[in-house]
C-alpha cells in the first residue's frame, strides 16, 4: 500500500490495483479498482464507469438507515428496497 498524499491511497493487490481520492474532509471522492471509475459525489449516490458501460446508484435512507437503492445502467432502471427484521 502507499499514501501519496494525505488524499489519496494506493493498493496493488494480488488480483489487481485499486487507488482511492478523497475530498478536503476525508470524504472518498473517486476510486479505481481494476480500471473501473466510481465517482462518490455525495454519501447517497455514486457513478462507476468501465468503458462505454455506466452505472449510477441513487440510496435511499430513513434516518441513517439505507431503505432503496435504485441501479441505472444503460436503459435498464431498477429499483431495490432493503428491509430488514429487528426480531
Amino acid at each position: 500500500m502507499q499514501i501519496s498524499s494525505p488524499l489519496s491511497l494506493r493498493a496493488t493487490p494480488e488480483t489487481g490495483q485499486a487507488s482511492y481520492l478523497y475530498d478536503g474532509d476525508g470524504n472518498l471522492a473517486r476510486g479505481i479498482v481494476n480500471g473501473v471509475v466510481t465517482f462518490y459525489p455525495g454519501r447517497h449516490y455514486n457513478r462507476a464507469v468501465d468503458g462505454a458501460n455506466v452505472t449510477v446508484k441513487k440510496f435511499y435512507t430513513l434516518g441513517s438507515t439505507t431503505v432503496a437503492v435504485r441501479t441505472v445502467q444503460g436503459s435498464t432502471d431498477t429499483l431495490n428496497w432493503i428491509l430488514s427484521d429487528c426480531h
